[in-house]
């Protein structure tokens, strides 16, 4: 696509670069406004680019804040995408440094082999400790903008600025360097493509101008708009209703000053303009290179009272002028296409010819130069503005956690390898047990069920009187393991420590009949049985062992209870091992653990032999190294691993990814932590070194305006003063809509207030008409910021051509006609048309009331009155009011009675054998007391007021 539009410049200006990549030059300034008049002083940049190129008159900016929208520049990403949401949080971080900044439109420039170059401000929270990732030629602001004292980095180096106008005047050193860069660029490879990016300072504050502009533009006035000094504003959110007195002089004073110094900064940057297009033309590389002029976001200076700043979602905030020259661009021409910060990225890539990735969110400009490209995909006429962040939200700092067992199992057996029932080469299985919650089983092989032998190979016989003795209880004839009966023997019962115990409990039972023993004989089995197996011993007659005076076999100690006896191999368990159920079961667990340990030492010992039957014991200087052995399971049974293990060895690697990435956000927040501190202690020791009076306001970010203020001619003259500009918690979402019908922006606050504007009829958004849209329209706009607030890519950001409510719709007939009155309370009595009726507006000469404002002026008209004429209310509040006493009566909010219930109401109320009297009400006040209702000079029946006449009191015998 770029490479069209390049031919078809080349052709036009007849110049030899058919085999020549375009160069790129973008100039940014810093808070430049549209509507407050900046452009009118600028007429080399309106005479170089404007007039031989294109200019975007709907040209906006997604966050009007200086670190978010820079970082939108750069990246082509929504704020809610890039993380940087406030010029503290994420500005220039480590995790900006390592997930976004990557991924800047120099890092694709710089690998497809053009020299690129940064000159000026970068980022607010950028600390010039590091070269950012594509840039070959940097020299980046540390901080925020400023014209004297700052400190660069100068390709790695850090430089330290003095208060020079000739040497240290920011403004003029970007300029001066960045044409140092191209006529070096240039005479060293004239093939070779650049990019440039010039970052202004201006008119940023502290808006210190060159000396040879100091006494420019005292007596310019095109900042005062029609929303200069407005106020009150009840219907806008809670920032702007805090101002609801007039300017007072000395803030009308400041006003005038700062827009004169904006202008006069605003001066160095057009002949920074100009000086790159005549190095251009003196280089013959204006016809093969595109200049973008733009900046970051708007300003405001006295809009709605407000003192100065940004951050605002209304137009003097996002309007930001845009305009762009090249190969291919149509020229003295102004497009009506959205035009939006997000959109640089992708243009700078189409201009290069670089493929754009599908995760920009913004998309090339030069496609809407194409009607081809335009009916194939149409343009966008809708986008978000938003600003601020979730309060308290730490999501990313959360400490990873190891599934549980049940979120393991969960999300197996989604998996179609779990299925029940089992399958063709299924090992296992999902089922859900009696409590309800999901097990693995094995799948049983499939073939005839395997009998289970039995423990002990003797017969299923119950304990006999002939299977006991003086030496003890013959265990191997009894099988006493598994009970008595054949039905017990054959009970699968699994082992646990209740189960083990109801079974001894069983067998307990059956020796109830057994005959009490001689305690002489039973006392020398015990101590018998206390003797351990020594290593090494194996079997030999115990001499010192014997009962009633016979002396016993050879016998091998297996337990603490039990012995093998010789050579009829006898295995003899004391009695009371069977009488006490706990001490059954502790033997039971000292018999398996010392299973277990045999074992691990046969398998030594098998190595042992194994080993010392390859000894050479001719060759006696060899020595029997083994090694250990294999402790793994059988090779049968390798196969078949279970599922949870595997879960188990992902979920950790995973776990110690998430481990390290967590540790590392920490020690990046505790180093943030650190530097904040130190922060706001140099703030506090300022503080208290000021000599000024305290200025602040809860909630609210707000300035001491002194003589200290400016350096540099025009100062600041007057006395002191505080201002309350802007708040940290002024989060928003906007939807902003721009076609051939449409012109309109709504928005959301995290407060939960909610604001529309007509833009066709209020272009300076004056007034909020959110109340006067229906619930249709309203969910409409609702449903388009929940979309673009969560969207991704420039598919997913791109919502369908915006259409137009029905033709009964408020959007439409609410505000059509209407001709906005101005902020005048002595103006004579007017008439505003709503739709096709009129309502009267009384402006009749009063004392101010914040209840009269345009909002409150207009009549809405919403049900009718006993007399069948329309009910019209002078206010929001009267109209929520109304309805909820209408409520309160049990009746709907539009439900009005037709004459069949009429009557049965009048019916029924005349059957009634008792009838209260008629009490006639008061005249109500407002809800905040303001006035009472007759005192109302917009009330229709402020007029004619009748008090309500008694009926005649009948009394029943």
């Amino acid at each position: 696509m770029s490479g069209i539009y390049l031919l078809l410049g080349c052709l036009i200006s007849s110049v030899s670069c058919q085999q020549r990549r375009p160069n790129i030059i973008l100039m940014v300034s810093d808070d430049q406004d549209v509507m407050l008049g900046s452009l009118k002083v600028m007429d080399n940049l309106r005479e170089n680019i404007m007039h031989n190129g294109v200019e975007f008159s709907n040209a906006f900016t997604t966050t009007p804040i200086c670190c978010p929208s820079r970082s939108s520049i750069l990246t082509g990403l929504y704020a809610h995408n890039h993380n940087v949401l406030t010029n503290n949080d994420n500005c220039s971080s480590t995790l900006w440094q390592r997930n976004y900044e990557t991924k800047s439109y120099a890092s694709y420039l710089h690998r497809n082999g053009y020299v690129t170059g940064y000159f000026g401000k970068y980022l607010n929270e950028y600390n010039g400790t590091y070269t950012p990732v594509g840039w070959d030629y940097w020299m980046g602001l540390v901080k925020n903008s400023k014209y004297y004292n700052y400190t660069l980095n100068h390709n790695g180096q850090r430089e330290v600025h003095g208060d020079s106008y000739a040497e240290d005047y920011l403004t003029d050193l970007v300029t001066n360097k960045s044409l140092d860069f191209i006529r070096e660029s240039k005479t060293r490879d004239r093939e070779q493509p650049i990019l440039a990016v010039v970052s202004f300072p201006a008119p940023h504050g502290p808006e210190d101008g060159a000396p040879q502009y100091a006494n420019l533009y005292g007596d310019e006035s095109g900042y005062k708009t029609k929303s200069f000094d407005y106020v009150p504003n009840f219907d806008k959110h809670w920032i702007i209703r805090q101002k609801t007195e007039k300017m007072e002089s000395a803030q009308l004073l400041f006003s005038q000053l700062l827009q004169q110094k904006r202008l006069q900064t605003l001066r160095s940057v057009d002949d920074g303009v100009k000086k790159i297009v005549d190095l251009l033309q003196e280089m013959q590389e204006l016809d093969n290179t595109y200049l973008l002029y733009v900046s970051d976001h708007g300003y405001h200076i006295g809009q709605f009272g407000l003192p100065k700043g940004k951050t605002m979602p209304y137009d003097f905030d996002i309007r930001i002028p845009f305009a762009m020259r090249g190969p291919g661009v149509p020229r003295n021409q102004t497009s009506r296409k959205i035009a939006l910060n997000i959109d640089i990225a992708p243009t700078i890539l189409g201009i290069a010819g670089i493929p754009i990735p599908e995760y920009m969110d913004g998309r090339n400009l030069l496609d809407t130069f194409s009607e081809e490209r335009l009916a194939a995909r149409p343009w966008r006429d809708s986008f978000l503005i938003e600003r601020g962040k979730m309060p308290h939200n730490k999501t990313h700092l959360t400490k990873p956690r190891m599934k549980t067992k049940a979120e393991k199992l969960r999300k197996l057996c989604g998996s179609p390898n779990y299925v029940y029932p089992c399958q063709a080469g299924q090992y296992w299985t999902c089922t859900i047990g009696a409590d309800h919650k999901l097990r693995l089983q094995k799948c049983k092989k499939p073939g005839k069920p395997k009998k289970r032998k039995s423990r002990c190979p003797c017969p299923a016989n119950s304990l006999v009187r002939s299977h006991r003795s003086n030496q003890g209880i013959n265990v191997l004839e009894m099988c006493g393991r598994r009970g008595f009966s054949q039905s017990v023997r054959n009970k699968r019962v699994r082992g646990r420590k209740g189960k083990r115990l109801q079974k001894r409990m069983l067998f307990t039972s059956h020796m109830k009949d057994f005959e009490t023993r001689g305690r002489s004989a039973y006392n020398k089995l015990r101590k018998e049985g206390r003797k351990r197996f020594r290593r090494g011993a194996g079997m030999k007659p115990d001499k010192r062992s014997s009962i009633n005076g016979q002396r016993t076999n050879k016998s091998m100690v297996l337990t603490n209870s039990c012995r093998l006896y010789m050579p009829n191999f006898e295995i003899r368990c004391l009695e009371d091992l069977y009488s006490d159920p706990n001490l059954w079961v502790r033997h039971m667990g000292h018999l398996a653990r010392s299973v277990k340990t045999l074992q691990f030492r046969m398998k030594y010992m098998k190595t042992l032999r194994k080993c010392l039957n390859s000894y050479d014991l001719l060759n006696s200087n060899q020595h029997c190294d083994c090694p250990p052995p294999s402790l793994k399971p059988r090779s049968a049974k390798t196969n078949i691993t279970h599922p949870l293990d595997e879960e188990r060895a992902t979920e950790e690697r995973e776990f110690e990814e998430q481990r390290k990435i967590y540790q590392q956000q920490r020690e990046v927040n505790r180093a943030l932590k650190e530097a904040n501190l130190a922060k706001k202690q140099r703030k506090i020791r300022k503080k208290m070194k000021a000599e000024t009076r305290r200025c602040g306001y809860q909630g609210l970010t707000c300035f001491v305006l002194s003589n200290k203020t400016w350096t540099s001619q025009p100062v600041w003259t007057g006395d002191n003063q505080c201002y309350c500009t802007n708040s940290n918690n002024n989060t928003y979402w906007c939807v902003r809509i721009i076609n051939e019908h449409t012109d309109a922006v709504y928005c959301q606050f995290i407060t939960g207030f909610r604001e529309y504007f007509n833009m066709i009829v209020d272009p300076y958004q004056l007034v909020s008409t959110e109340m006067n849209l229906q619930e249709s329209e309203r969910l409409v706009y609702q449903e388009m910021v929940r979309k673009l607030r969560n969207c991704k890519g420039n598919r997913n950001c791109t919502l369908p051509p915006f259409v137009n409510p029905p033709a009964n719709s408020s959007l439409i007939n609410s505000t059509a006609d209407v001709d906005w009155p101005l902020r005048d309370f002595d103006i004579p009595s007017t008439e505003i048309f709503q739709g096709n009726e009129a309502a009267t507006v009384m402006t009749t000469a009063q004392p101010h009331d914040p209840l009269d404002i345009p909002s409150v002026r207009l009549n809405h008209q919403t049900t009718t009155q006993r007399d069948g004429t329309p009910r019209t209310f002078n206010s929001p509040r009267q109209r929520k009011g109304f309805r909820q006493r209408k409520r309160q009566r049990g009746l709907e909010q539009t439900q009005i009675p037709d004459e069949r219930s009429r009557i049965k109401a009048k019916v029924s109320q005349k059957k009634k054998t008792a009838k209260a009297p008629r009490i006639p009400r008061p005249n109500r006040r407002w809800k905040y007391g303001r006035r009472t209702r007759l005192d109302n000079p917009f009330s229709p029946r402020a007029q004619n007021v009748s008090r309500p006449k008694e009926k005649n009191k009948k009394t029943l015998q």
